[in-house]
């Protein structure tokens, strides 16, 4: 059931649907703004922009189609009469990210990593925008209850009427996941290397962390916000998890695993690894038993999520760690950026007849606004080993 916002002659606007529209445009606004500040080419940004739309749209109608092909009268419907049913999220991250590659794929896009760092803040406003559309429908209600008057005075509870006629209490799901992916856009955009003042942070922050944080801290907030709901999107052959908690805790483990291995690239092979690596297992296992707790005993989901939500937090500071522990080559403090010794560069600008300080140029001439110099042109269209190995050998 979805609320009316205009009745024209000949169609009827949904408050959803103008929601949804205000979502796009604003994701689309803020991925220019980002890709200007990082000083790069705007038309590869636009490129992706348009190519998610042309197959985010579809995607997402086909993985809500596929957890719920009983809301739709056939496969054919469900694809090509868009005036109803729904729409997955997950479906229009997946669009994301195949854009990206086949951008990158055909040479559209030669710095994969730095593009998908302005698209992650987008996403996670876009998404933040989106889920305020389920305040306007009869799907934003989580399957727990809540008893007690202080619960109905919560912000964000939702009330849902029994069979019997009764009136039950639920946590609105969907308004908090909006809440999360808000906060999620102001950390990604505190951590965008082009909006941050400190050198040092500009020279060893790379290209791909923003991505790689987005993925880890939207899956910290979506695997338990996802489990609460009674509407959850499931796999026609398991019940237990839902298909968001997998491709989430997928996104979680790549970014967990590039990471690492940046990581060694940088320091080497290091004690502390094994630290972070045990740590990140044991908070994986101990949210994985959660969610199989609150199945078990639904009374003490308050408990139990509490419990995930904080295993969840600690896999998102291990990656954040793993990002912090690596170094951008473009980015000084290293000893491959501290030129030749003084004598050879004391020599050297003798002989050219400038002064030391004409010679070495400054981090801030070196490095554009965007932190890193502009990659050259490729000659070859690159392959997919090439694009993958962007990832753990740096932009």
């Amino acid at each position: 059931m979805q609320t009316i916002a205009l009745i024209l002659p000949h169609a009827v606007v949904y408050y959803s649907g103008l929601i949804l529209a205000l979502a796009i445009l604003g994701g689309g606004a803020l991925l220019l703004a980002l890709r200007t500040a990082q000083g790069r080419e705007i038309h590869s940004a636009l490129l992706f922009l348009l190519l998610s739309l042309l197959l985010g749209l579809p995607l997402s109608r086909l993985v809500h189609w596929y957890c719920n092909s009983a809301q739709y009268a056939s496969f054919a419907s469900a694809m090509t009469d868009y005036s109803s049913g729904g729409y997955a999220p997950l479906g229009a991250a997946l669009g994301m990210l195949l854009s990206a590659l086949l951008l990158r794929l055909f040479g559209a896009v030669r710095d994969l990593p730095a593009l998908l760092d302005c698209a992650a803040p987008a996403a996670a406003l876009s998404m933040g925008i989106g889920r305020l559309a389920s305040l306007f429908t009869s799907a934003n209600r989580s399957k727990f209850t809540l008893e007690g008057e202080f619960f109905r005075r919560l912000p964000f509870m939702t009330s849902a009427v029994t069979p019997s006629g009764g009136v039950e209490w639920r946590i609105a799901t969907f308004a908090w996941e909006s809440i999360s992916c808000f906060v999620l856009c102001l950390v990604l955009l505190a951590l965008f290397r082009p909006l941050r003042s400190q050198k040092r942070f500009r020279a060893s922050w790379r290209d791909g962390n923003v991505f790689f944080l987005f993925l880890a801290l939207y899956a910290a907030f979506t695997v338990m916000l996802d489990s609460t709901r009674y509407d959850a999107l499931y796999l026609r052959s398991n019940g237990f998890v839902s298909l968001t908690q997998i491709c989430c805790v997928a996104g979680l483990l790549f970014s967990t695993v590039v990471c690492s291995v940046r990581s060694v690239m940088a320091n080497g092979l290091r004690p502390w690894h094994f630290v972070l690596w045990l740590l990140w297992a044991a908070g994986a296992g101990l949210a994985g038993y959660m969610e199989y707790y609150v199945q078990r005993h639904a009374a003490e989901f308050l408990f139990a999520y509490a419990v995930m939500e904080g295993a969840l937090l600690l896999l998102f500071a291990i990656v954040c760690l793993l990002c912090r522990s690596t170094r951008s080559r473009a980015g000084g403090g290293g000893a491959e950026r501290r030129g030749p010794p003084a004598g050879e560069a004391g020599s050297s600008c003798h002989d050219e007849g400038a002064s030391p300080a004409e010679a070495v140029p400054s981090p801030e001439e070196e490095i554009p606004s965007g932190g890193e110099a502009e990659p050259p042109l490729e000659d070859s269209v690159p392959s997919l080993e090439d694009i993958l190995s962007e990832y753990a050998e740096g932009s």
